[in-house]
């Protein structure tokens, strides 16, 4: 008898252990991961490190960081949007190929105009360092639009391969 309560207590444990790791997984998949290179709440705050930085250029830089920061969420509300019609389509019995088609270049699209911003957005930034800041803020590594840092184009991209 002692077996079997012993039994149904370790299942009952892994099972108990595997549902509080649920929500630590959520935390980590949500958006905004590695987003903040400016310091503040996002990730890797490399211009809060940068050697001799001033007070004026921490001002300009966040300056910079908020209106990046906003226009990228602007452009991610597309996508989702964009993202809502398009599983909307796909549920459909008669789905119009050229709808769907329609939206998958509408998102391409999307994406390389977040891609362009986020260039100009570092080129931004750049004209604000010195040189010997420049040097440093170039060296750091730091993912692209929709990426995590260090990771190949596709990875963690949902259906990557389907066009």
């Amino acid at each position: 008898m002692n077996i079997m309560k012993s039994k149904r207590f370790i299942i009952a444990s892994f099972f108990a252990a595997v549902f509080l790791m649920l929500p630590v997984n959520e935390l980590f998949s949500q958006r905004g991961q590695n987003m903040g290179r400016m310091g503040g709440t996002g990730g890797g705050q490399v211009c809060s490190t940068l050697p001799g930085i001033t007070q004026e250029q921490r001002s300009q830089l966040n300056q910079l960081r908020t209106e990046h920061l906003r226009e990228m969420q602007s452009f991610r509300d597309q996508i989702d949007t964009n993202r809502a019609k398009h599983r909307e389509l796909m549920k459909c019995e008669d789905s119009d190929r050229s709808a769907i088609d329609a939206l998958q270049n509408e998102r391409n699209s999307i994406r390389q105009q977040m891609e362009q911003r986020f260039n100009e957005h570092n080129q931004n930034v750049r004209n604000i360092l010195t040189e010997e800041q420049r040097a440093v803020f170039d060296s750091a590594e730091r993912g692209g639009v929709g990426l995590g840092v260090n990771q190949p184009s596709g990875v963690g991209r949902r259906n990557a391969n389907i066009r």
